[in-house]
């Protein structure tokens, strides 16, 4: 296996034969490489390794716009260049993987974090030499001044072809839904009327988010200048240094709050067509989310954003965001100390077991912890159905002390339930309302009679 060194050798031999075939004029074309890709993400001309270099059209396009398209000679070269260029990116990107790359060594030399109950942000890391420590400082404080580099926030949402709409009509959905749990939970969570919502600016967040939904139900047929739509209002915000970022993910999220809440049903005409921009609006704020995570914040932001990240934790998409992020480090949580007190149980027929594995509700039957995996039919495997699994219980007659032990669900189930599932589940006393009905309420059922026990 090729270590850290002998790639770092490759390298430098591809460095000095591309020197070989290098011109000035080689900039001039690259300017307009870069303006003929600035609407597509997926190219390593972009900067992402992961993608390879642009061939074929925009070359033969960018070098036509140079003026250098008859000259076989400079043709020839700055082809040669390019497929040097190409095989260097390739060792890069391996390398980044290798144990002895400076970049592991130094994240695997950092003290980890003790473990933390609630949202987390990520360390952005800067490597180079000791010469250029100067440099970067007054590069990074210009960048802060200006929105740039890691103070910056770069929407990249492709455009929809607008023109399709008149190909992908669709009844409207029937939209009949509120706001108002949204805005509560902003309430309860403290963001309303704090620095990231102020009281000054509440009725221009409100009015953004209103004029979204507004435009989404009087344009149900037109898909694609729906994501436009929420494309330029998220995109608008690039240019908001700090407060851009969180607006666009508060925004977001309010979509995706509002989808929830929405009266439809699965026979219901758009059923998909609302299921499928749900999802797609899930994925922008996963990514924001995660921006938001490698944002460089100061320590007093962090401090001011405590409200926002135990909101954002609070969501299914907000844990999903941290477990993507830190689920490579080994848990540091505390063993609980044990007590007297006989645990409680939770055991399920093996009968039972075996009809939820082939259904899809659960991963193996005989696996110990169990493993849960049902998820909502309208976010296509993203999120877990965890309502489905109350459901189950209530209808195998487990009583409210067994169903609310969020840490026996936990150690059983392997999926972690919090405060708000239970929100409107339960009545004011705190017992649960029962029967707790699910999208999967029907199935449970029969497959509890199929298997021979009374409900």
């Amino acid at each position: 296996m090729e270590t850290y060194k002998d790639l770092a050798e490759r390298y430098n031999e591809l460095n000095k034969e591309a020197g070989k075939y290098n011109r000035p004029e080689f900039d001039e074309v690259y300017t307009i490489i870069a303006d003929l890709i600035r609407d597509r993400n997926y190219v390593g001309d972009r900067g992402n390794l992961a993608y390879p270099l642009v061939t074929g059209d925009v070359i033969d396009e960018a070098l036509k716009r140079a003026g250098f398209a008859d000259d076989e000679a400079f043709v020839s070269d700055f082809l040669k260049y390019r497929e040097i260029e190409q095989q260097a990116r390739e060792i890069q990107r391996q390398s980044l993987s290798l144990p002895d790359h400076p970049a592991n060594i130094l994240i695997a030399s950092t003290p980890q974090e003790q473990a933390h109950d609630g949202w987390r942000f990520a360390t952005p890391r800067i490597i180079c030499p000791d010469f250029m420590s100067d440099i970067i400082d007054e590069t990074l404080l210009s960048d802060l001044k200006e929105g740039k580099g890691l103070y910056s926030n770069v929407t990249e949402i492709p455009v929809e072809d607008e023109a399709d709409d008149d190909f992908l009509m669709v009844e409207a959905y029937g939209l009949k839904c509120s706001l108002q749990p949204y805005y509560r939970e902003l309430q309860q969570y403290g963001i309303i009327g704090s620095k990231i919502v102020s009281d000054d600016l509440k009725p221009v967040f409100l009015g953004i988010l209103n004029k979204l939904v507004i435009f989404i139900k009087d344009n149900t047929t037109a898909p694609n200048k729906v994501r436009n739509k929420i494309r330029d209002t998220i995109k608008s915000l690039d240019e908001v240094v700090g407060l851009g970022l969180i607006w666009q993910i508060l925004l977001l999220q309010g979509l995706c709050r509002w989808f929830e809440g929405i009266n439809i049903n699965e026979s219901d005409d758009g059923y998909n067509e609302a299921c499928d921009l749900y999802t797609w609006i899930m994925l922008r704020l996963m990514e924001k989310e995660l921006w938001f995570c490698y944002y460089k914040w100061g320590e007093k932001d962090k401090e001011d954003l405590q409200p926002l990240c135990r909101y954002l934790y609070s969501t299914e998409i907000g844990k999903i965001v941290q477990e993507r992020l830190f689920s490579n480090e080994q848990s540091a949580e505390p063993q609980q100390a044990e007590t007297a007190t006989k645990p409680k149980c939770l055991t399920i027929p093996d009968n039972i077991l075996q009809a939820l594995q082939q259904a899809g509700f659960i991963e193996n039957a005989a696996a110990r912890p169990l493993k849960w995996i049902k998820t909502n039919s309208t976010t296509h495997g993203l999120i877990t159905n965890k309502r489905s699994l109350l459901d189950l219980l209530c209808l195998l007659g487990y009583p409210d002390s067994i169903i609310k032990d969020k840490k026996l669900l936990k150690s059983t189930f392997g999926i972690e339930f919090k405060a708000n599932n239970y929100t409107d589940l339960t009545d004011s006393r705190g017992n649960l309302k029962r029967p707790i009905i699910s999208e999967y309420h029907n199935e449970l059922e029969t497959i509890i009679r199929q298997t021979g026990q009374e409900i």
